[in-house]
Order: structure tokens, then C-alpha cells, then sequence
């Protein structure tokens, strides 16, 4: 028996010319799924009207399923206890179309990060010359002490007596590697014996005292003894009573000895002589010299960093990492506001993505002097301070040098 299903959806009709079975089977079983499975899927909550027969409501107990003459219909069919699921025609188009937009989606997300990584490639080329044009126009390779100290120094038995200090003043041309020779003694003798902090900002006309033998200035600290002090630097009681003509062991908090054949420590003496680079802000260290990723979008291709980054807040004081003259200090398009540093020994560095710079070109600084603040300027992907240090115009690792 052939009929016509009229199927209501909302606000539109669907006219569907099909045969349908009553209880008597006229059709295949494949026929009917189709037919049912059709029907089903379209009728969205609705009635299916037949011509001469009493429309049937849909079968609320069962989600999804309606039925007609004890035939079931809906998203799952059973059958010999087996049941079998039905996509949905419009779940498929629908489907079809998201995967589509993903689709697309990835390809946009593919292309920006390919440009992004193309323009952080033509950036770090343009900061490289930029840099080299810079850092090979400031290279300055005077330093006090340019020649090795023996490793061993044979006892002077004239540190059993008393000592003698002479005066000398300074004159042009003069570098204290030179005056330690002439006097015969260790370049750390007189740097410490006269207190010096920056050996290479010593002025014309300055007088200086000169010890007649080797050894080092000490200032008593609190808990000291002389047992101890002799204990710490190698040397004898004896020789430290008779060098500074003391008549006892009592000692005084602030109290000045010179200590004979003593030497200073690697750390102060490379201090003194500005070969030692101080962190310019303390914070976390967000990227290491070397290769590395794209930090917008932290994949490839790699690129290389010609120094650290240290995130801390905007505002943040930055400091000299090492004394020096400010031979850069503005804007650029990939530092932002950035000073650079001309050192003693062939090094500069670079301070970068500041918010403020507190210096200006020409103008010496001391090593932990204020010279701006950090900030987020130029192609930077957050806050932190950019740090670069380089040897005779090449970039190096800052975390070799500093301390």
C-alpha cells in the first residue's frame, strides 16, 4: 500500500512521497530502515500525518524514537537484539562544515606563525648589524693590568721588620701595572694598600703610598683575632706584629694592618680592576644566550639571542653592570630605549627594552650606577630587561662573566 507522509518542522513543510508498510510487509527490510531512518531524522518533535489514518505522536518515553503501526523508528533501529545508530544527515553536513573551519583555522594559525617567525629572523638580523656597527666603533682595550702575575713569589725575609711607606704621585702617561714594576711589587699590593675600588678612574696628580714589600691592607672586623686573620690569608702571627710594630695580639674593630706577602682574593682583585661584571637587576631569568625559539610564539625556527632577559616589573632600577662611558643611549625599533656601555678590556654592554633611560652619551658611570628602569619598549614579549655583553665586538655569554 503506497501513501503520503506529510512531515511538519516548524515553520516549513516537507513533502515526502514513499511507501509505507501497515502490518502486512510489502517492502524489504532495507527499504523500510531507509524509509523510517528518513522520516525520523525530519521531523524534529512533530507529527507524521497520513491520509486516512490517525496521526501518531511521538513516543515520549524513548529519546530520539517514534513509532507507527508497531514499527520502530528513530536514531537506533533494533533488530535481532542487535541495534544499529544512524547518523543524521544534517549532524553530517554539520560536522563537515566545522571540520572545514578548523581547517582553515590551522592554516591562518600556520601562516601567522610563519611570519612571525620570518620577521623575528629579518629582526635579529637587523639588530645584529645594528649591534656590530655599534660595538666595533667603542672598543677600548686600556687596562692596568695586562700582563700575568708569576704564580709563585719567593719570601722576603724583610717582612719580619718594620715597614716603610714612601709616597709617589701619579704623572701622565703612568698605569699602575707600570708603577708596581718600578717598585718591585704585586699590581694588588698597591691597588689594596691604597684602597683603590676602580683602578682605571685614577686622576693625574693623585699621590699614592708604596709599601716596601708585598701584601695587603685588612681592616679588622668584629670576632677577628690575629690568630684567625693569620690562619685566613697563610702567613705568620710574628710577621704581621713586627710589619705593623704592634706590641700585642689585642686588636681593634676597625683597626688597620698590613698583613706581609698576603694576597688579595681573585674576586676583589678582578673588582678593582673592572673585569668583574655585577648582575644590572636581579629577577628571573626568562631566556639564556644562545639559540633559541620564537618567544611570541615559543617554536621554530630558531634564532640566535645575543644575550640574556631577565623579567622584573616596570620600573625596576637598572644598573651599570661594570664602570664605563656611555657611548649609546635612545630608541630603536627592536631594543626600545636601550643604553649601551663602552668598557676597559675590549667589552660593552648592552641594556635594552627600558621604560626610562636616566643617562646620556659622553657621561662616564661607576659600576652599580642607576641608568634606567625596566620596561617593555621595542619587540619585547612582556616586561624584563634585555643584557648583552660583548668582547672586542662580539657577542659572549653574560653569565660567563657576571657575578
Amino acid at each position: 500500500m503506497f501513501h503520503r507522509i506529510i512531515i511538519r518542522n516548524q515553520k516549513f513543510y516537507v513533502d515526502i512521497i514513499s511507501m509505507i508498510m501497515l502490518k502486512e510487509s510489502i517492502a524489504s527490510d532495507t527499504e523500510k530502515k531507509g524509509l523510517l531512518y528518513t522520516a525520523t531524522f525530519m521531523l524534529e518533535n512533530k507529527y507524521i500525518k497520513v491520509p486516512g489514518k490517525k496521526a501518531i505522536k511521538r513516543n515520549t518515553s524513548k529519546k530520539n524514537t517514534y513509532s507507527y503501526n508497531n514499527n520502530l523508528v528513530g536514531t537506533g533501529i533494533k533488530e535481532n537484539n542487535k541495534t544499529q545508530v544512524m547518523i543524521s544527515p544534517k549532524f553530517v553536513r554539520v560536522l563537515y562544515i566545522i571540520v572545514l573551519v578548523l581547517f582553515f583555522v590551522l592554516i591562518v594559525l600556520f601562516a601567522i606563525n610563519n611570519a612571525l617567525a620570518s620577521e623575528m629572523l629579518i629582526k635579529e638580523e637587523e639588530s645584529d648589524r645594528f649591534l656590530s656597527e655599534i660595538v666595533s666603533n667603542y672598543v677600548s682595550y686600556g687596562s692596568f693590568f695586562e700582563k700575568p702575575e708569576p704564580a709563585y713569589v719567593e719570601v722576603d725575609p724583610s717582612q719580619f721588620s718594620s715597614l716603610n711607606v714612601q709616597e709617589y704621585t701619579i704623572k701622565q702617561g703612568d698605569t699602575l701595572y707600570d708603577i708596581a714594576k718600578k717598585f718591585n711589587l704585586r699590581l694588588d699590593t698597591i691597588i689594596s694598600f691604597n684602597t683603590m675600588s676602580d683602578v682605571r678612574r685614577i686622576p693625574v696628580n693623585t699621590t699614592i703610598h708604596i709599601p716596601d714589600r708585598n701584601g695587603v691592607l685588612y681592616t679588622v672586623n668584629k670576632g677577628d683575632s690575629l690568630e684567625s686573620i693569620a690562619k685566613k690569608y697563610g702567613i705568620s702571627m710574628i710577621s704581621i706584629l713586627d710589619a705593623n710594630d704592634l706590641s700585642t695580639d689585642k686588636l681593634k674593630v676597625g683597626q688597620k694592618l698590613f698583613l706581609p706577602d698576603a694576597k688579595m682574593s681573585s674576586f676583589e682583585l678582578k673588582k678593582a680592576l673592572g673585569e668583574l661584571f655585577i648582575y644590572p637587576i636581579k629577577g628571573r631569568l626568562t631566556s639564556s644566550f644562545g639559540m633559541r625559539t620564537n618567544p611570541f610564539t615559543g617554536k621554530g625556527p630558531l634564532s640566535f639571542h645575543n644575550g640574556i632577559d631577565i623579567a622584573n616589573p616596570i620600573g625596576t632600577p637598572v644598573k651599570a653592570a661594570l664602570a664605563g662611558k656611555i657611548v649609546r643611549a635612545g630608541t630603536h625599533s627592536i631594543y626600545g630605549k636601550y643604553v649601551i656601555i663602552s668598557h676597559y678590556g675590549g667589552f660593552q654592554t648592552l641594556y635594552g627594552h627600558m621604560s626610562r633611560i636616566l643617562v646620556k652619551s659622553g657621561q662616564y658611570v661607576s659600576q652599580g650606577q642607576k641608568i634606567g628602569e625596566v620596561g617593555n619598549t621595542g619587540y619585547s614579549s612582556g616586561p624584563h630587561l634585555h643584557f648583552s655583553v660583548f668582547k672586542n665586538g662580539k657577542a659572549v655569554d653574560p653569565l660567563k662573566y657576571l657575578r
